[in-house]
């Protein structure tokens, strides 16, 4: 009987453990070799600071360059990225969704078949490639609302972030001035954490729990930031395409101008 008992007891002990989801992972783009992508592409981070929400919520406003990105930015960056400005959900072809993610990080999303006798979804549903998170889309409202089961939810409308709700419940806006550029990005009781100024239809700077960090573009393509304490760093480009990798190249990013 002791025996059993001692057997018994860890057993009851696990049960009454409560399980816990993985925490969200807000890092930045992998590579696979150095600065390399798995496309042989140039991947290059760049993150600012962490803006601090309460609660034990950061968000990483982070840049991240890739050579074969050759896209057109809304905020005057053409081949950056920053996630926690531009978050977006695009629609494929094939009815597959790409979001790109607060961190810069992608993650796709592809349709559910919905089994014999299951109830009629709200909207189109979809999943994560690797099966964590589950979709839904209403064209409606153009609303796509992705979610985890331990709480998580980002929802996009019209393919721009419109806002987070973190495991914790803890809820962050995205705010949208004139011709839907991004003005700050807020949480309820504590207002705006992350401002955004612009320059025209170029970003020219952001503030990140009071810290103002200088944004400078021309033609379209960042040529420099500078920091709360004054360092300028400077980027300059290759137009020349490279075979595999694309026609955008950091070629002096990693130099402050003025150290």
């Amino acid at each position: 009987m002791t025996a059993l008992r001692s057997l018994l007891l860890p057993l009851a002990l696990f049960t009454l453990i409560p399980c816990s989801a993985a925490p969200v992972s807000l890092t930045p783009p992998d590579t696979v070799l150095g600065w390399a992508g798995r496309d042989g592409e140039l991947v290059y981070n760049i993150t600012l600071r962490e803006a601090d929400f309460g609660d034990s919520v950061r968000v990483p406003v982070r840049f991240t360059f890739r050579s074969n990105d050759n896209s057109v930015s809304s905020a005057g960056w053409d081949g950056w990225f920053s996630g926690a400005i531009e978050a977006r959900a695009i629609r494929e072809e094939g009815a597959k969704w790409t979001v790109n993610l607060l961190c810069n990080k992608t993650m796709y999303f592809v349709p559910v078949t919905a089994a014999a006798g299951d109830p009629p979804a709200e909207g189109e549903a979809f999943t994560s490639a690797d099966g964590e998170w589950s979709a839904i889309y209403t064209d409606d409202d153009e609303v796509f609302r992705m979610s985890r089961w331990d709480g998580w939810e980002l929802e996009f409308r019209e393919g721009r972030i419109d806002h987070c709700i973190t495991d914790s419940g803890k809820r962050l806006d995205w705010n949208y001035g004139q011709s839907d550029r991004l003005t700050s990005v807020s949480t309820p009781g504590l207002g705006a954490i992350i401002t955004v100024a612009w320059n025209g239809s170029a970003v020219s700077g952001i503030t990140i729990n009071g810290s103002t960090y200088g944004i400078q573009s021309a033609t379209g393509e960042l040529s420099g930031i500078t920091y709360p304490d004054g360092t300028d760093w400077g980027f300059a480009y290759d137009s020349d395409p490279i075979p595999g990798v694309g026609g955008r190249v950091v070629a002096n990013g990693d130099e402050p101008l003025n150290a």
